[in-house]
């Protein structure tokens, strides 16, 4: 048997050879052919490989190397059934454990003032990086550990493994990877493990790196079995020796010595500075065994034809060349090596998106299964990528997948199931209920659909819930125990509410019954309650001390009851149920049986959730993103790297102090940093046409440079001795991109690299360019409605004139923005003000009105939830009062003489018949008009229709009086002689407004009537746009989304608002108005 080492610079040549091997020398048919690999993806990749050179790909057993060598303790050591008590997820329970009686030994004081006064979530993630560290020990330094076990050292770390080992259900060195490596290699050396293995040989391919403990056992097995080693080699000259620049400077400040009188080589610096882990990879393979060598190298650069700079790269690593030899070659043109730098990774999707376009463009033979874009984080990248891709513009549609995908942060079952656990040691604010509900999953369980959901929003808006479970929750936070604005009392108003009509005034058992239930909304109502009951109750078991089986019967339990999937989130949701099943398997393992808070619980249950990934996506057909991950770069014609940003890549690795493998580190130690420097140099020898690279370089909010990785700046280096060669060296390869999409200068040619295929970018690039204002939302005038007829009610009337554009846009196109829903608090009131004083005093004054006691009517104030607690609400209360009282007074002193009721009436006016119901009395000839507020221009606009159509209304008084009353003033308007005329005038701009957008702002246009009266045209002007800008302290008129949408960026103040402004408060301002 023998050991068989197959180098070559390219890996689709590596997987040729192993397909010659498997179809030159099959296995028997019923044996599987053994390759070990190092991720899913590559598995994935080599089976496809296969498939393609012989037609089909089968019975390919494909483990990774811990995999491996556990078969091959059980195939040699006589297939013991070993322990998993030292498996990682184990081991860290078990030193949950063992370690709080430790800390009051002599030698654990470290870890004592670590954990001084620290819960159970600090000692959690201390086990946890421990139990790491012990894991790694074992196959890193397996010598280490056995030393350990005989008493070499006197360190905590060793006094805590011997006192793990110590335990009854451990038997010494044999249940932990150390032990077995030992017994393992002495059965293969003894000849004991000879004929075990049925297949006759293993292969390993594409690894980088792989420990001693592995290559120990894999080169031992060569006695009874061939090894096939296939590793993808950078370089073919000897290469083990060469130092990157770097490290020589170093070591010359160190030895106080020149560089060039230390000797050392730097061969090519790129491969010097990025391949440490393959030449250290190298090096053990050459210790361990005599190879049969297989040097299957292809020079990048074939014979009589012109290079690009990508292959001249490559052969430059091939040949360990330091620099041009001769003719460079690189034309600095040919879009092989490629470098974007943009202002944010939204921009970097959105130049990508293009640059792939392009690339289709220029190679027809170029598919979307060709293109595998990869960055280091593709967590932050993912809604991007979907943002991007997910709406192409009109006809262009890239295929893509997304690879690597962590449910933990990408799960919405999980974000919802999350979401419930942070319920649990919240204050149960109303907006994180409705949060809970508010995921599809929930929902769906309890039957509601998107209307109920606005239902009962509305529902806990009107009963004014805040936070708080009850008083009894509040109590246990320290606070008063009051049931104001708590979930029970909202609840149990809304349920009163279903069995009796309280109309604002009834109260049973000092409770408010809700006015807002009806008919079948009481299912709704129903389902509702049983969710929240089933919170309450949640929240209620995890406030308690569990073991870690209990907490999985819980959490079960939960998950069943609050979350329906559909069909395509079934993986999701099998996966939280096997991490909630974990928790009794772990207490089973490692005999864990104490009681746990659920912090702990949600920390461990937070680990697992984020190490569960998404198992598809990788090489599907499309173009795929994926993350930087080790073994992950395989050949393709075109390669991307995105979020190449300093200090993003390579990622630093942050051992802990107490790490003894960092701080003696050997060779096949891993690195994280030198495995992203070694996957960099992997993903630049895959690439076949293009390496695309991108970064953020440039600052979104000042347009400062920053810097790309260090290894981009490292391949920038390099290609500067070719560039200058060719004549080129002071053009920059770094294509710096607008911060817009819609830059002109993706569409003037002034530079040919910068290219767009968006539609919309060039056309808001033009209309910039030339200037054009932004169009508005109508182009015309439509139709008139064919329903229109003759008929309004004043109330409809009242809607348009108050906002004309809203009106059009819900009656006429059906629009209807989100204005949010609502905007809950999350806390009591403290004061009264704003909306909550608005609606509070205006209902105290109707109460007042209609002859209630204002004492009375404040404890139905108070128990509707919304004045403020304690001895605050009784003085805003008290304050309220008088001012309610007062205003009361007034309107009272305006009404005494009319004594009026709302009555229907019917108004005749330019052959418009006009409905509407008044608070008038014809016969005296005043009516009154009331509102808890400052009069506004909307108020005057209400104030003006109601005159004009009680001055059409007939009655023995021939005068009409309209009183309007505020709380900052009140005034008075008299007889209209012509007001059917006007109210006529007035209803044709209705007509126009039902078929335009007409330019009518009640404040704005007030401004402007009132100006012009006083200061002229020019002026009036000037004042309307200060009213619809605004200012700092007050919103403009121009800021209600209706207007935005209607106007866009256009002027509305033409020669059509100036006349329909005059038009309307012409008039009325000729009235005057008595104070």
């Amino acid at each position: 048997m023998a050991l068989h080492l197959y180098s070559s610079n390219r890996l689709e040549i590596l997987a040729d050879a192993f397909s010659r091997l498997v179809t030159d020398d099959p296995l028997p048919p019923m044996l599987p052919e053994t390759v070990v690999l190092q991720s899913g993806g590559m598995a994935r990749w080599l089976s496809m490989q296969i498939a393609g050179k012989t037609g089909i790909c089968a019975n390919l057993d494909c483990p990774f190397p811990n995999q491996f060598v556990d078969r091959v303790f059980r195939k040699v050591l006589g297939g013991e059934d070993f322990s998993k008590v030292f498996d990682r997820d184990i081991l860290q329970w078990q030193l949950m454990k063992v370690l709080p009686p430790l800390l009051s030994e002599p030698g654990f004081e470290i870890l004592k003032r670590y954990l001084q006064g620290a819960g159970g979530v600090k000692m959690f993630r201390l086990a946890g990086r421990l139990a790491d560290l012990y894991d790694q020990y074992t196959i890193y330094r397996p010598e280490m550990i056995l030393a350990w076990e005989r008493g070499a050292e006197s360190n905590w770390q060793a006094r805590l493994w011997r006192y793990l080992q110590g335990r009854d259900d451990c038997q010494r060195g044999v249940i932990h990877r150390a032990g077995l490596h030992g017994r393992c290699l002495a059965a293969i050396h003894n000849g004991t493990a000879a004929g075990v293995f049925a297949q006759g040989r293993f292969s390993v391919f594409g690894l980088s790196s792989i420990p001693p403990y592995h290559l120990d056992i894999m080169t031992a097995l060569s006695a009874t079995v061939d090894i096939h080693f296939f590793f993808m080699n950078p370089c073919r000259e000897y290469w083990d020796d060469i130092v990157s620049g770097k490290r020589i400077n170093k070591l010359a400040v160190g030895f106080n010595r020149e560089p060039e009188e230390l000797h050392l080589v730097e061969g090519n610096s790129l491969l010097a500075s990025t391949g440490r882990q393959g030449r250290e990879l190298i090096t053990l393979l050459h210790e361990r065994g005599e190879w049969q060598e297989h040097d299957l190298f292809v020079d990048p650069v074939a014979e009589g034809s012109g290079a690009t700079a990508l292959e001249m790269v490559q052969a430059d690593i091939l040949h360990l060349r330091s620099g041009p030899d001769g003719e460079c070659g690189l034309t600095g043109g040919d879009g092989s090596l490629q470098f974007h730098s943009c202002h944010s990774p939204m921009r970097e999707l959105e130049v990508l998106y293009d640059q792939i376009l392009k690339m289709f463009a220029d190679d027809p033979d170029l598919r979307p299964r060709d293109i595998l874009v990869m960055m280091p984080d593709i967590e932050a990248y993912s809604p991007l990528i979907q943002a991007v891709f997910s709406v192409p513009e009109e006809g262009v549609a890239i295929p893509y997948s997304i690879a690597d995908r962590k449910l933990g942060n990408e799960g919405v079952l999980v974000r919802a199931v999350q979401d419930i656990f942070d319920l649990g040691r919240s204050r149960f604010e109303v907006s994180r209920v409705l949060g809970i509900l508010e995921h599809d999953a929930v929902l769906r369980k309890f039957g509601f659909s998107g209307e109920d959901f606005a239902r009962i929003e509305s529902w806990l808006a009107d009963v004014n819930v805040r936070w708080g479970i009850d008083p009894e929750s509040k109590v246990e936070m320290g606070l008063p125990g009051t049931v104001d604005n708590t979930w029970r009392q909202g609840l149990d108003r809304l349920l009163l509410g279903y069995a009796m009509a309280g109309n604002g005034s009834r109260v049973f058992a000092d409770i408010l019954p809700a006015d807002n239930i009806e008919g079948n909304e009481s299912e709704i109502l129903g389902r509702f309650i049983e969710f929240t009951e089933k919170l309450f109750l949640f929240t209620g078991e995890i406030r308690q001390q569990r073991d870690l089986a209990g907490w999985s019967e819980l959490l079960a339990d939960l998950l069943q009851e609050m979350i329906e999937p559909e069909i395509d989130r079934q993986q999701e949701f099998s996966l939280l149920v096997r991490v909630i099943a974990s928790l009794a398997e772990k207490q089973a393992g490692a005999e864990y049986r104490e009681l746990l808070d659920f912090d702990v619980v949600r920390s461990c249950l937070d680990h697992d959730l984020a190490q569960g990934g998404l198992s598809t996506g990788f090489l599907t057909g499309a173009v795929t993103f994926c993350e930087l991950l080790p073994m992950r770069a395989v050949p393709c014609k075109c390669i991307c790297l995105l979020g190449m940003n300093e200090g993003a890549f390579p990622r630093i690795g942050g051992a802990p102090g107490f790490d003894l493998i960092a701080a003696n580190p050997r060779l096949g130690d891993r690195s994280k940093k030198n495995d992203d420097r070694y996957l960099f140099l992997e993903t630049l020898l895959s690439a076949r046409k293009i390496l695309y690279i991108s970064f953020v370089g440039q600052s979104n909010k000042d347009g400062g440079t920053r810097l790309p990785s260090a290894l981009v700046s490292e391949l920038l280096d390099g290609l500067k001795p070719c560039r200058d060669q060719a004549g080129n060296g002071r053009a920059d390869p770094v294509l710096r991109h607008p911060m817009h999409g819609f830059s002109r200068k993706y569409f003037d040619g002034s530079d040919a690299r910068l290219i767009s295929y968006g539609k919309d970018g060039y056309r808001a690039a033009s209309a910039l360019s030339a200037g054009v204002p932004a169009a508005p939302l109508l182009c015309g005038d439509l139709p008139l409605p064919p329903d229109i007829g003759n008929e309004i009610d004043l109330q409809s009337l009242l809607r348009f004139f108050r906002r004309p554009a809203e009106y059009f846009c819900r009656n006429r196109l059906g629009l209807e923005i989100d204005r949010n829903g609502h905007d809950f608090e999350s806390s009591e009131s403290f004061s009264l003000g704003g909306l909550d004083r608005y609606q509070a005093g205006s209902w105290l004054l109707d109460k007042l009105l209609s002859g209630s006691a204002p004492d009375d009517s404040l404890d139905l104030l108070r128990l509707s939830g919304i004045l403020p607690h304690g001895s605050v609400g009784r003085a805003e209360s008290a304050r309220l009062r008088d001012e309610v009282s007062a205003m009361a007074d007034r309107v009272k002193g305006y009404r005494s003489a009319a004594n009026a009721e709302a009555e229907e009436r019917v108004v005749e006016a330019g052959g418009w018949r006009v409905t509407g119901s008044l608070i008038a009395d014809c016969e005296t000839g005043r009516q009154v008009i009331y509102r808890f507020a400052a009069i506004t221009a909307e108020d005057r606009v209400s104030g003006w229709l109601k005159h004009l159509f009680f001055n059409c209304l007939p009655g023995k008084s021939e005068e009409r009086q309209t009183v309007v009353v505020g709380i900052d003033k009140t005034f008075t308007l008299d007889t209209v002689d012509n007001s059917r005329e006007i109210l006529a005038e007035l209803l044709e701009i209705y007509r126009d407004g039902t078929r335009k957008i007409v330019r009518f702002f009640p404040k704005a246009s007030f401004a402007f009537a009132e100006k012009l009266a006083e200061k002229g045209e020019e002026a009036a002007f000037a004042r309307a746009k200060e009213v619809w800008r605004g200012s700092d302290f007050s919103r403009g008129e121009g800021g209600d989304p209706y207007y935005k949408l209607c106007f866009r960026e256009t002027d509305p103040f033409d020669r059509e608002f100036a006349e329909i402004a005059i038009r309307f408060f012409g008039p009325l301002l000729e009235q005057g108005g008595r104070r």
